[in-house]
């Protein structure tokens, strides 16, 4: 696994771990609030809090009739006991109208016939409030029962689905007596309400429905009798009656905020009124306390009121009418809660456990404790400022999902210490193992990089100081040097390999290739090896191997050469063969040899790093075997070994290989030798820190025909490049004090345009990639080779060879002013580069790139007259935009082709 790999898996871990403690804190919460002690200890602190901060109010708007105890006495020797002559009620509520009282709400059940209704009928006005009694049990109504309610219920269920919706639905309702409403106009409301749970009143049920018709709470009615002309009406949610509109919550409720000065309430006892009423001296205030104001008549007689429970106390329930109606005028009712605001709560109580669980095992116990207070403070705070406001919110839920989070949060950091000590102890073992195989790896290295060191140094010594060995026998000692130079450089390479594939930064390139070649250049490569030792090699290619395969031929070549280059090292007589088959597009190579055989308990080690078989005498590191074997898989293949000792051993490898098409440029004939070996010309620009490096590619260069000026460090290559005119800068990626990268950089930002090569230990990966990005036209890894030199610079030379596309049907020929020819074959050899660079970017994820790429194809294409460039970068530049890693692909599948197949004709 890859660093990136390794930290994306770890974050992705630690994001599930955080998600996983903020989902068991919700869970918890979702269970505790379906219990009982939920609801009790919710409302427990709601209603502290709002016997806390409740707030005075005038208590100007309504004045309590009550028919009390002292009443009932007074009353009895003249009018009788209880229940009245309703012609008492009627001179009453003349009494009312004439003193100027803005309503009259009747907090009494007039559903049986008395005596005096036909007086109180006609006292009634629309002013009046009659008392409905919601019940809970169905009841057959007559036809008769059913007209009156549809006369005091103009509201239907049907007509009014908005109103309905909020209404609290009851079974039956007791309803007043029909006279009393027929011809007076008096209006009917409920004055039953529901209560919660715990048997307190907390909430009014505005609405009632029973039988299809809607009527108002008595509070509501009373608003409505007081202001006449408005009608009782729901619209976004909120309720609207008597000129003024509340917010209402879900179910159709509305939670008023009751006054903290509930003693100053005005009341009168009924024998007042009806002592008023009948002009008795002393009784005039009777009628200044009810003028301008809403009168609520009912009794708190111990025998005939009924006592509500309420957050603020017990209270009897026609106190709670006047005091809720009180609450309504004031526009004092708490507003439902938001879900938004709910949210957001639950997450301030779970952002800081799950961050905590987050981090695993770094917190301290300090950082719980600091984070419990930090939350209880911040939600506390928040809590108490909304209940000022006014404004209710699921605040139980968030703190029990808050603690709930916490206690997970905390079960998962002693579980995360739990398993850092486990990883400490494995890490401790596993630093230990390591540093006994860097000891071991430092052990072969030595020992196989002293070797070919050994006769390196002592055969150049034969070479300088020998003056009488004459030619014929230096020649044979440059013949040793150069063997174990690459014999050097081969163990470089193996753990470059090796190390790469490690680390994740080894990428394949499949691409259409021929098999047949392939085997027969693998072969061709290791016959004179072979022959050396006197041995018959053989290839054997099945019929059913197609003529292209879609592969990485480099990584196969290497490991085929591997394989077969052991079977030869360690095959004394006889012969080895290579086999090819293909099926299901799977390609399958063996090789065979009449070796000694390995061991059957080798046969597993061998592919182990540093592993040999037993007796095994010849040179190498005992990388070989693992690298091939890592690289098998890296291609998605397999790789496998039988062997019997005395008889000799097969390797097998079996790796995915598609059949495909070869490219149209994959028959083009290659150069020809006087071609390739064809003098160049121009000057070079060469910097380097090493002397002897720069010794070394200034003859190169000048056995290739360039002339060369050479310089040690990045601030002399910028001089000299931005001074004097070169066909190329050949630029040292490393070098101290000012390195290529930044020289590069330094020479594109003061406008330089001509081509700048880099130079580069690296053979792959980040460091090539940057080179490119910050600059460099192309990338030579070292150790540099004339061929190599030769293959990058030919192109750049004076009067160098436009490159043109294979002859035959398939070429795109195109018209390019001749005096751009020597841009053009620049601009080409750049778009080459921009291929790699799109790809490079794709592996990257960086679409930002690709984007700049498709930008700068689209602008510059069609100026040298190379309309399809155009297209595909604009086309590039699109699916940029729009994160389509496909679609780029494709389309640097379509400019490489094109480039392949286009053939400029200048005039």
């Amino acid at each position: 696994m890859s660093r990136q790999d390794s930290v994306q898996s770890l974050s992705y871990s630690s994001s599930l771990r955080g998600l996983a403690v903020a989902f068991i804190g919700l869970a918890l919460a979702a269970l505790f609030m379906h219990s009982a002690l939920f609801s009790r200890l919710s409302w427990w602190v709601d209603d502290a809090l709002q016997r806390r901060l409740a707030a005075s109010l005038p208590l100007d708007g309504v004045v309590v009739v009550d028919v009390d105890e002292a009443s009932m006495q007074r009353l009895q020797p003249s009018i009788g006991a209880w229940p009245y002559p309703r012609d008492v009620y009627a001179k009453a509520h003349r009494f009312f109208a004439k003193s100027g009282a803005r309503a009259v709400a009747y907090d009494i059940l007039f559903a049986e016939p008395r005596e005096g209704d036909d007086a109180f009928a006609a006292a009634l006005d629309r002013r009046g409030v009659l008392a409905a009694a919601a019940l809970p049990y169905p009841h057959a109504r007559s036809r008769e029962y059913l007209d009156h309610l549809a006369r005091v219920a103009p509201l239907e269920a049907a007509t009014a689905p908005q109103v309905a919706a909020h209404a609290y639905a009851w079974n039956d309702l007791t309803l007043p007596l029909a006279q009393l409403t027929r011809d007076s106009g008096a209006r009917v409301a409920v004055i039953s309400t529901a209560a919660d749970d715990d048997g307190v009143v907390r909430r009014l049920r505005p609405l009632h429905l029973a039988y299809g018709r809607v009527l108002p709470a008595f509070s509501i009615a009373a608003l409505l009798a007081a202001e006449p002309g408005q009608e009782l009406r729901v619209d976004g949610g909120r309720l609207h009656a008597g000129g003024q509109s509340w917010l209402m919550a879900v179910d159709g409720s509305i939670a008023p905020r009751l006054p903290a000065n509930l003693a100053e309430l005005s009341v009168v006892p009924f024998h007042q009124v009806v002592d008023a009423a009948n002009g008795a001296a002393g009784s005039a205030h009777v009628a200044d306390l009810v003028r301008d104001r809403i009168v609520l008549v009912g009794s708190s007689s111990a025998v005939l009121g009924d006592i509500a429970l309420t957050p603020a106390g017990r209270l009897p329930g026609l106190h709670v009418n006047a005091l809720i109606v009180e609450s309504l005028r004031a526009g004092k009712v708490l507003s439902p809660p938001r879900a938004w605001l709910d949210a957001l709560l639950t997450l301030i109580a779970l952002a800081l456990p799950a961050g905590l669980a987050w981090r695993g095992a770094a917190p301290q116990p300090r950082d719980f404790a600091l984070g419990l207070g930090t939350v209880a403070i911040v939600l506390g705070g928040v809590f108490l400022a909304l209940a000022m406001a006014g404004q209710q919110a699921h605040w139980l839920f968030a703190s029990v999902s808050g603690m709930g989070a916490y206690g997970a949060a905390l079960a998962a950091w002693l579980f995360a210490l739990y398993q850092e000590k486990q990883r400490l102890t494995y890490e401790k073992a596993a630093a230990l193992e390591a540093a006994r195989l860097k000891t071991e790896f430092l052990n072969h290295m030595t020992h196989e990089l002293r070797t070919p060191i050994t006769a390196i140094m002592g055969f150049n010594k034969f070479n300088l100081y020998g003056d009488d060995i004459g030619k014929e026998q230096r020649l044979r000692h440059s013949g040793i040097i150069a063997r174990n130079c690459e014999h050097l450089l081969a163990l470089v390479n193996n753990n470059l390999d090796l190390a790469r594939m490690e680390a994740g930064q080894l990428k394949l390139d499949r691409t259409p290739h021929e098999a047949r070649a392939l085997i027969e250049d693998v072969a061709t490569t290791l016959r004179v090896m072979a022959h050396e030792k006197q041995l018959v090699l053989e290839q054997e290619v099945a019929d059913s191997v197609p003529a292209a395969l879609m592969l990485d031929a480099f990584r196969v070549r290497q490991v085929l050469i591997n394989l077969l280059g052991n079977a030869i090292k360690f095959t004394a007589h006889g012969k080895v063969t290579l086999a090819a088959t293909w099926r299901d597009g799977e390609l399958c190579c063996e090789v065979r040899d009449t070796g000694p055989g390995i061991p059957a308990e080798s046969l597993e080690r061998i592919f182990e790093p540093f592993q040999r078989a037993p007796g095994v005498t010849a040179a190498g590191t005992g990388l070989g075997l693992s690298i091939t074997k890592k690289l098998v898989e890296l291609m998605g293949g397999t790789l496998r070994a039988r062997s019997q000792v005395g008889v000799g051993s097969t390797f097998e490898m079996r790796i995915p290989a598609p059949e495909a098409e070869l490219a149209a440029s994959a028959a083009a004939p290659t150069p020809a030798p006087a071609q390739a070996h064809a003098k160049l010309s121009g000057r070079v620009l060469l910097a380097d820190d090493n002397a002897d490096l720069r010794e070394l590619v200034k003859v190169q260069l000048a056995e290739l025909g360039f002339a060369c000026k050479a310089v040690g460090d990045g601030l002399e290559a910028i001089e000299s490049a931005l001074a004097e005119p070169y066909s190329v800068v050949l630029l040292d990626m490393d070098m101290p004090f000012m390195d290529g990268y930044e020289t590069v950089r330094v020479l594109r930002e003061r406008g330089y345009t001509r081509p700048v090569i880099g130079f580069t230990a690296h053979q792959a990966g980040t460091p090539l990639e940057r080179a490119l990005i910050e600059g460099c036209d192309d990338v030579i890894s070292k150790p540099v080779s004339q061929d190599r030199l030769r293959e990058v610079l030919a192109p750049l030379a004076e009067d160098a060879p436009v490159p043109v596309a294979a002859p035959g049907a398939n070429a795109i020929r195109v018209t390019v002013d001749a005096r751009l020819r020597a841009l053009t074959v620049r601009f080409l050899s750049n778009c080459g580069r921009d291929v790699l660079r799109l790809r490079t970017a794709l592996d990257a994820g960086d679409f930002s790139a690709t984007r700049a790429i498709g930008h700068s194809l689209s602008g510059v294409g069609g100026s040298y007259g190379f309309e399809e460039i155009t297209r595909i970068g604009r086309a590039i530049e699109e699916q940029s935009k729009r994160g389509d890693a496909a679609g780029v692909s494709g389309l640097a599948a379509q400019l490489e082709d094109f480039l392949t197949r286009v053939q400029p004709e200048y005039r």
